[in-house]
């Protein structure tokens, strides 16, 4: 009996956290920095393509971008470490790489130790279920419609006055931080509901309007990026300008995205907007029956398991009594 109450405690200490408190920081300062870093991809993909962009931010923007990689690089070594020793090998590398290449996914990642549950600002630790993807679904929804709404001022400003990008220094850099704080919204309630989601594509497809609002701005960036960062395509780019006079296809193509990023964000806000509808609604309710009744039968699969471990320990000390009584 003492045997098996050693082994219970082992397993117990070998699945408890050696450092609640280390993980806890690690978790809000990667939270951070990920932030950080999905607010410097925001402004730098809505500031890189413009004309009237000034070096020093690009140079900052892109620093912040650069600086915070290795701690991301460090980060996912640990992380594809302890999934290996914890046997899972293939999340866990999976969830390393997607670090690497994209830094701001590592938002609403589970804990190291705490593999059930995230770590958020003002709440702290948080079970990774379908209630708090509701929870933090109704959160969001009524700023992320007054945040969307904010578009239809910027396209009668833009449109209605396009000579003030030219005119005034400071008007064209509003209405790209102002678009790039639209985005930033948009993008952290996405990577923090998709990583809540148990079928992380099936919320892509049904969620493809807010996934093409996240993509288009990194989308329009490329060109210019490519042929800046690519040497061959830089000299391409500047036998293209002798000959045509300017790069018109790439700037046809950026404002095509501009355009539909801005359609895909007016199109959110009504869907937004109509979406309490009777049919919805009851869809809604409907799903979050069916996820009550799937916690009661969780809950009463683990009653039943320790019942069954109840009734096994009785056993035991029922039959150490009776070894006692009969020495």
């Amino acid at each position: 009996m003492m045997v098996s109450e050693n082994k219970s405690e082992g397993t117990v200490a070998a699945q408890t956290p050696p450092a609640a408190g280390t993980e806890t920081a690690l978790a809000a300062i990667f939270f951070a920095l990920a932030l950080v870093h999905l607010a410097a991809l925001g402004g730098f993909s809505h500031r890189y393509p413009r004309a009237d962009v000034h070096p020093l931010e690009i140079q900052i923007m892109g620093g912040a971008l650069v600086a915070v990689w290795p701690l991301f690089v460090l980060e996912a070594l640990v992380r594809g470490r302890l999934a290996w020793l914890q046997g899972q090998r293939f999340w866990g590398l999976t969830q390393a790489l997607v670090v690497l290449v994209v830094p701001p996914l590592r938002l609403g990642f589970r804990g190291y130790y705490r593999t059930e549950e995230i770590w958020l600002p003002l709440l702290s630790w948080q079970k990774a279920d379908k209630q708090l993807y509701r929870r933090l679904e109704k959160f969001f929804s009524i700023p992320m419609i007054c945040l969307a709404l904010l578009v239809l001022p910027i396209l009668v400003l833009e449109y209605g006055w396009p000579e003030w990008r030219e005119q005034y220094g400071w008007f064209g850099p509003t209405l790209d931080a102002a678009s790039a704080a639209i985005w930033l919204a948009f993008a952290l309630e996405f990577i923090l509901l998709v990583n809540l989601s148990s079928n992380k594509l099936q919320f892509c497809f049904r969620h493809w309007i807010e996934l093409l609002i996240v993509v288009l701005p990194l989308v329009e960036i490329m060109p210019a990026l490519l042929t800046d960062l690519v040497p061959a395509l830089r000299l391409l780019r500047i036998l293209r300008l002798q000959q045509l006079g300017r790069f018109g296809r790439v700037y046809r193509l950026r404002a095509l995205v501009t355009k539909l990023w801005r359609a895909f964000l007016i199109l959110e806000i009504v869907q937004r907007l109509t979406g309490q509808t009777p049919e919805k609604r009851l869809r809604k309710l409907r799903e979050l029956l069916a996820a009550k009744q799937e916690e009661i039968e969780e809950l009463k699969a683990e009653i039943a398991q320790l019942e069954e471990r109840v009734r096994q320990a009785q056993g035991e000390a029922a039959g150490t009594k009776s070894v006692k009584g009969q020495t």
